[in-house]
């Protein structure tokens, strides 16, 4: 084969490849803010309000949460299952938004942290502050700052998973 084949065999493939990178693969990496990620969705009811949930049950799911994530839909939340009751502690490594926490066993809320601001910049993993239940739980549910106060959450709740 001729080197003007290889030469316009190249120049396409670049031409190809530029064309993917500028309209395919931004079309897959860019998903509004508010939109939930993951495929495992379903929706959760608390007290009297329901809202749109992601669930958080494998252990890459757990530790990734909702860090990173510019925004989280007013009605919207990621529920952890943890794999066993207990006092998990919590994070906000890589938080971009202020969170409450729900902190529930079996179908009761049992614990509220309310108002969570992300980390400032530059904090460092060692000065990141950890939250926990007062009693063990088997479920977290997370949700935008605010949220407990605006829907009059309390211990006590029930929280019932549709």
């Amino acid at each position: 084969m001729s080197g003007r084949f290889w030469l316009i065999t190249v120049l396409t493939l670049i031409v190809v490849l530029l064309i993917g990178n500028k309209f395919i693969i931004p079309h897959f990496q860019s998903q509004p803010p508010d939109q939930i990620l993951n495929t495992n969705q379903t929706t959760l009811t608390i007290a009297d309000t329901t809202l749109n949930i992601e669930i958080a049950d494998e252990p890459s799911e757990i530790q990734q949460g909702l860090s990173g994530r510019p925004a989280l839909a007013p009605n919207a939340g990621m529920l952890f299952i943890l794999s066993a009751k207990r006092i998990p502690t919590f994070w906000m490594k890589d938080m971009r938004i202020a969170l409450d926490f729900i902190w529930i066993d079996g179908d009761r809320v049992v614990d509220i942290t309310e108002n969570i601001p992300p980390p400032a910049s530059g904090t460092t993993d060692l000065q990141l502050l950890t939250y926990s239940p007062l009693v063990p739980v088997t479920k977290v549910l997370e949700v935008n700052a605010g949220f407990i106060s605006s829907h009059q959450i309390s211990i006590g709740d029930k929280v019932k998973i549709n």
